[in-house]
């Protein structure tokens, strides 16, 4: 499993070996591990708990916490230096959406797990690991794509015993975030690029200079 655990995001190559997120982010206290799996709509979905070893004082006070992995199609490793919240006295679970990481994978899931492809899915995946956790209060954490799932889940009917819901990297209104990055004369170069860059860009366009090499 260590070897899997690849900072996605981080983009750290030192030599020929990837840092994983354990050796970038060394655990603040000793941590205890346990995984294990579920089974969603035929499909198995694992998950992972993580908890201070020995427990901490405030273990029985502070509400654990799911996290909620980006993609549609990434793992959950990247945001496993989240860890570390165990550390203050919280549960931390973490989970691979099934067809992403180690949960099962469907080789076809057009023909035989179409459910896959459909955004409503997601917050009832979530509602099966919370179910099957027995969690009655708790916090959820989305990040990228798995803030669309835990906004979904906290507006569904299953979001009861949900505590607080943290967004990292928020998407909330689709509209507007395509909107946002779109001008209506340069596309994507109006919206998004800085000045100088569209400056470069544009003179390089007028040039036809259309090359990559130095």
């Amino acid at each position: 499993y260590s070897s899997s655990k690849t900072c996605m995001h981080m983009s750290c190559h030192v030599g020929a070996a990837t840092p994983t997120c354990d050796e970038i982010t060394p655990d603040l206290c000793e941590l205890r591990q346990t995984n294990d799996s579920l089974v969603v709509k035929g499909l198995r979905l694992n998950y992972w708990r993580f908890e201070a070893s020995p427990p901490s004082g405030l273990a029985n006070e502070r509400l654990p916490i799911v996290m909620v992995h980006g993609g549609p199609g990434w793992s959950h490793d990247y945001l496993l230096p989240l860890k570390q919240q165990a550390c203050r006295g919280r549960t931390v679970y973490f989970y691979d959406q099934v067809g992403a990481g180690v949960s099962e994978r469907p080789v076809s899931a057009k023909a035989s797990a179409p459910h896959l492809f459909d955004i409503d899915y997601y917050p009832e995946e979530l509602a099966a690991l919370i179910r099957h956790l027995g969690l009655r209060r708790f916090h959820v954490l989305g990040s990228s794509w798995g803030t669309i799932v835990a906004q979904l889940f906290a507006l569904g009917p299953n979001s009861g015993g949900l505590a607080g819901l943290v967004l990292s990297g928020p998407l909330s209104d689709a509209t507007l975030y395509i909107r946002s990055q779109w001008d209506p004369t340069e596309g994507n170069l109006g919206a998004m690029l800085p000045p100088f860059v569209q400056r470069r860009l544009r003179a390089l366009d007028a040039a036809r200079d259309f090359g990559s090499a130095p």
